[in-house]
């Protein structure tokens, strides 16, 4: 099987100077920009962002991660998000401001590659499908999330990597490699699967004729890991190692076993990803030019890190969309498409044909399997923009603009301001619900070691939640009826010491009766 285009069986492509290209590029990230201009007026919705906010924010305030405050991903996402705390506060803005920025940055290395691989229209045809497939809220690349964070030094590593074919001595060789090191370790601490991406490029230098690429391999490891070295060493003092392994690597195991059945769900992304490595190594071993092998390594490597966890999570994807867009722009349709000709280009040309499977499955997977997931982030794309227009005009009120996204979102907002304005801020605080929110718009000192209520479930079990909150006899607690009726045992404790003062929308604020403020009086049920 051939490649579908190659820069080497053909002639490089003529360009005239560098104004087209510039300008191309200057469209494509101004169209980005557009597609992105609706998230910097989101409300505070998705749990995610919630969680590792107040993370931040607690290591920001005397919290140690891994130790005192626990997450399972690694430290650059919480400096980040702390940077962008101080600068903003908890606002949203600041938050999408920071995925749009390294969004532009990753579409920015993504036109390096592509220009270098494809003719001009080829390429510019490559970014157009990436700013669109992040641009949108279909991935939910929009948010900040780990994955919509390290795909810029993801994509810029490659950029460094592929330097190693240009002319140069062992100097340049060293420079690139420690550059592109550099890239790989910030995408590995925004999260650890990005290692599967240093690690393809890292198999690419060292399949390189002749051993060319060896130096900047060697140059790469190291570089890569001194620097996660170095930006782990402070916690394993201060946490201890046992407890930064533990977060870093062990507890994914109990996340992984519990999506292990054998079901179509669980069954045929996996295949489909494993069946990927081989399938591109061997497209990649026939192909002439070597930095399509790369792109080939590449993409089996993201499809097998987003088929693993086997999550109805589209922002698994994300990742993948870099080597996926650049295979299937180099697809050349023939120009008149009989029976004979499509089977031909399919024999001939199937590298995008594959690409483009292993995306439909991938995604397709995610909108079989998701359960009330399903079709979630399609839903949030067709109204995303009608609503954003609607409420710049305003056509949509802020209540429904908030209920769009999350319907408890107004009630937590009221919670969050009723707390602050009868002097409990600062209190010690318990979120009995999967958002985590209202610890930072009511600036409340959470009692529980992870501030996200699943996940403490997850990791301390009912029970062991339980005795921590006992334990610490928070001040404040806010609780929606959907996450009482799920996590239920906390009921009997609230209605013994506690009185419910405040219920808007689908919050409900219990305060200690010690100290329910003067002049509020219980809600009767």
């Amino acid at each position: 099987m051939s490649a579908p285009y190659s820069v080497a069986s053909a002639s490089p492509p003529k360009r005239r100077g560098l104004v087209r290209p510039s300008w191309t590029l200057v469209l494509l990230l101004a169209a980005f920009l557009l597609l992105r201009l609706p998230s910097w007026f989101e409300p505070h919705w998705y749990t995610d962002e919630a969680g590792y906010a107040a993370t931040a924010w607690l290591s920001l305030h005397g919290s140690t991660l891994y130790s005192t405050v626990w997450n399972n991903k690694p430290p650059l996402l919480f400096w980040s998000y702390g940077l962008v705390l101080n600068w903003f506060g908890p606002s949203e803005l600041g938050l999408h401001l920071m995925s749009t920025l390294l969004g532009l940055v990753a579409i920015g290395g993504l036109w390096q590659l592509a220009k270098a691989l494809l003719p001009p229209r080829r390429a510019a045809f490559a970014v157009l499908l990436a700013v669109l497939l992040l641009g949108l809220p279909i991935l939910n690349g929009e948010l900040a999330l780990p994955e919509s964070l390290l795909i810029a030094p993801g994509v810029w590593g490659m950029v460094a990597t592929v330097r190693v074919l240009r002319p140069g001595g062992t100097a340049a060789r060293i420079w690139w490699g420690a550059l592109a090191g550099a890239f790989f370790a910030a995408a590995i601490l925004y999260q650890q699967t990005a290692a599967a991406i240093a690690l393809a490029a890292a198999l690419w230098l060292l399949l390189l004729p002749r051993r060319s690429g060896w130096v900047q391999l060697a140059t790469m490891i190291l570089v890569a890991m001194a620097l996660v070295a170095a930006a782990l060493a402070p916690y394993l003092i201060w946490a201890g190692a046992g407890n930064v392994f533990y977060f870093l690597v062990t507890s994914y195991g109990g996340y992984a076993r519990s999506s292990l059945g054998l079901t179509f769900g669980t069954v045929i992304p996996r295949a489909v990803a494993l069946l990927a490595i081989p399938i591109c190594a061997a497209i990649g071993r026939s192909e002439p030019e070597p930095r399509w092998r790369l792109v080939w390594i590449w993409l089996a490597a993201t499809a097998l890190t987003a088929a693993l966890p086997n999550r109805p999570y589209d922002f698994f994807t994300i990742p993948l969309v870099f080597p996926l867009v650049l295979a299937l722009a180099a697809v050349r349709w023939p120009a008149r498409r009989s029976l004979g000709e499509l089977t031909n280009l399919v024999r001939r040309r199937g590298a995008p044909v594959v690409a483009a499977l292993i995306a439909v499955v991938l995604w397709g997977s995610v909108l079989v399997t998701g359960g009330s997931l399903s079709g979630y982030t399609v839903g949030l794309t067709l109204g995303y923009y009608p609503n954003f227009a609607g409420r710049v005009v305003g056509a949509v009120s802020p209540e429904t603009y908030s209920n769009f996204f999350d319907y408890r979102v107004l009630g937590e907002k009221l919670a969050a301001d009723w707390i602050r304005r009868h002097g409990l801020a600062g209190s010690s605080g318990l979120a009995w619900s999967s958002d985590a929110w209202v610890y930072l718009l009511a600036d409340l000192r959470p009692v529980v070691p992870t501030p996200a209520l699943y996940v403490d479930e997850m990791w301390l079990g009912p029970q062991g939640v339980m005795n921590w909150v006992e334990a610490k006899r928070p001040i404040v607690v806010v609780t929606t009826p959907s996450s009482t009726s799920v996590y239920p045992q906390i009921v009997p404790y609230l209605k013994q010491y506690y009185l419910e003062v405040y219920r808007p929308g689908e919050s409900e604020v219990w305060v200690r009766k010690d100290k329910v403020p003067k002049g509020v009086s219980p809600i009767r049920s």
